[in-house]
This record gives structure tokens, C-alpha cells and sequence, in this order.
């Protein structure tokens, strides 16, 4: 212990003085104390405390440039940090203390990361003119379906989700594929929806998000294409098929992961890192996957009618966007906007 006071008042005195010399230093809030003749800074009281900086995780590391031996107590797990060798360290923690998955987060501004209370998964957030997105596709997993089930579940209405390439049952085992990691969640129509029917209902997005609608993709493809804009120009964008010029090109990301084609050698693609669309193709109503590597594919949350409801998909050989309704027993990945934008 007596290292670790050592350590929090040598941190104390560089803070308050630095740039200064001292032989040695008295605090107290009484008159005539002087500090001990072994301390450099003696904290002199009998009713007070130190008090250390208090912060979440994610304000912790957004310390610009943290010097060896900075102590903080970090809120979220309980525990007195000090950063060395390039890492924060736990000096201390309150014994039996668990944290929830999310109490190192908190999402105040678009572009801090958030996370999800549901599962603990974490999203980068991106602003797209007066818009919030995730800037990952969603990966929230309750259950997943092999092929024959994800078939059934299509035919009876239900909500059916799975990860590209993966034909199992197993939660855990899908979770742990790369492909989880990197495309996130294919859903259903009526599982990205998660019971509701309105366009810019919450759906299977977390608690202050939404599943964007038509209107809302409309006015990010809007303000990312060079050269048609939302809603100015919305005859364009409410065109059926390919729509936009270079839409598809400047929402895309991961050169690797694409096919040769148009969209890849456009020069916007990878201009940005802002949207990172991959080409995780999408799941076809028997449960096949796809044109992995080809196309990605996306939900909005309104409804053509009975069958069909509307989707978005970024293709390798061209550089716009598609606009089209698809047969909601299909498996396609989720993007979730911020509410109230």
C-alpha cells in the first residue's frame, strides 16, 4: 500500500507543479503544518480525503497521450488505473464488483463509440450531414438458424437471422466466426423489424435507434453522391434500380473485400472511411447465401406490401446505389440511425 501512496502523490505533485521547483510541499486545512521530512508533498487533514480523477472507460481512453504513471478511478469497473507501458493497469478494485456490459460507455455525441446494453457489442457512429449512423452493421444475435429452419421461418412469417456462410443453430459457435465479426447479422425483414410495421420503428436496433426507412437512406445517399442531392433532386433517387452517380462508390469500403469491378476502381471509393459497406451478400429465402463478395445488401424498415419490403444494395460492378423491394423471408444486414435526428 505504502508504494501505491507513493505513486498517487507523486502523480498529485507533478500535476499542481510542474514547470516549478519546491523543496517540499504542505496541504492541509489547518494553519502552521509542515509537510513531513520525507514527503515531497504532504496531505495534511483529519476529516477530508484525496480525491483521484473520476472517469468511464471511454473518456479514459480519450486522454490524449497519457504519461507513464497517470492514475485515474475508472466508474464503470470500480478500480483505481494507472497507465504504464502503454496500458492502463488496475492497482485496485472493489472486491465482488461486476460490471454491466456497458458501463465503460458513454455515448454523448455522434462519432463516440456505443455500445449495446443487449449483448455488449460496440459500434463506431458516424455523422452523414444531419444524420447519426452506425458505421458497422448490426450485429445483435438472440438466435441463429441453419438453412432449412431460416427456410421455415420465411414460409410461417417469422424472424429468422444467420451469419454468412454459417448452416448451424449454435449462437456461440456463429459469434465466433469472422465473418460475424466483420459483416455483422443477417435478418429477416420481420426479424429487422422485431414485431413493428411503421416506417422508423426501432426494430431490432437498440434503445434510442431506428431502423432507417426509405426517406432516411435517401437523404444519406443524398449527401454522399457528387453529384445528385436530397431532396432536390428526388426523382432520381426515387427511381427504381440503380440511382445516384457515385453513391455506391463513396458508401463502400474494404478494397480487398470486393470483387473487380467499377465500384472498387471508382475514384471515391475508400475517399472516406466514413460508411464501411462491405459485400456480405445476403441470404436467399432456402437459407443459401449469396454473391458474397459481390454485393451487400441492407433493410429499410418500410413495407412494399404483404411480401416485399424495400432494401438498399451496393453491387461490384457499378458505382450507384440499388433501390429495390425484396421478398422479406431474405436474409440482409442492418444499419441502425440515431433517433431523432
Amino acid at each position: 500500500m505504502q508504494a501505491k501512496k507513493i505513486i498517487v502523490i507523486g502523480l498529485f505533485f507533478s500535476f499542481l507543479f510542474s514547470g516549478v521547483i519546491f523543496s517540499q510541499v504542505s496541504i492541509s486545512d489547518k494553519d502552521n503544518q509542515t509537510a513531513h521530512s520525507s514527503a515531497v508533498l504532504d496531505l495534511i487533514s483529519e476529516d477530508k480525503g484525496f480525491l483521484l480523477p473520476r472517469m468511464v472507460t471511454s473518456d479514459r481512453d480519450n486522454i490524449s497521450d497519457p504519461s507513464e504513471s497517470l492514475l485515474i478511478f475508472n466508474l464503470a469497473t470500480k478500480c483505481i488505473e494507472i497507465y504504464l507501458e502503454e496500458s492502463w493497469n488496475e492497482v485496485w478494485c472493489l472486491p465482488g464488483y461486476e460490471p454491466g456490459l456497458c458501463d465503460g460507455f458513454n455515448f454523448q455525441n455522434c462519432g463516440d463509440n456505443f455500445c449495446d446494453p443487449r449483448d455488449g457489442n460496440v459500434y463506431k457512429t458516424v455523422q452523414m450531414g444531419d444524420q447519426c449512423w452506425f458505421r458497422e452493421n448490426l450485429r445483435y444475435l438472440p438466435e441463429v438458424h441453419n438453412n432449412s429452419e431460416f427456410e421455415a421461418k420465411g414460409i410461417n412469417s417469422e424472424p429468422a437471422f444467420g451469419v454468412q456462410g454459417y448452416d448451424g443453430s449454435d449462437v456461440s459457435e456463429a459469434k465466433d466466426l469472422e465473418n460475424y465479426a466483420v459483416y455483422g447479422v443477417m435478418y429477416s425483414w420481420w426479424a429487422a423489424m422485431d414485431g413493428e410495421t411503421e416506417p422508423g420503428s426501432q426494430g431490432i436496433c437498440p434503445d434510442g435507434w431506428i431502423l432507417p426507412s426509405d426517406i432516411d437512406w435517401m437523404y444519406l445517399e443524398g449527401f454522399v453522391d457528387s453529384t445528385y442531392d436530397y431532396p432536390e433532386d428526388e426523382e432520381e433517387w426515387l427511381s427504381p434500380l440503380h440511382r445516384g452517380d457515385d453513391v455506391g462508390s463513396q458508401l463502400a469500403h474494404g478494397y480487398d473485400l470486393w470483387d473487380p469491378g467499377d465500384l472498387r476502381e471508382h475514384p471515391a471509393f475508400e475517399a472516406n472511411d466514413d460508411f464501411l459497406a462491405y459485400p456480405g451478400g445476403y441470404r436467399e429465402t432456402d437459407g443459401d447465401f449469396r454473391i458474397f463478395g459481390l454485393n451487400g445488401h441492407w433493410w429499410t424498415s418500410n413495407s412494399r406490401d404483404d411480401d416485399y419490403s424495400y432494401g438498399r444494395y451496393i453491387r461490384y460492378n457499378i458505382t450507384q446505389s440499388t433501390r429495390n423491394a425484396h421478398q422479406k423471408e431474405r436474409g440482409f444486414y442492418v444499419r441502425c440511425l440515431k433517433e431523432d435526428n
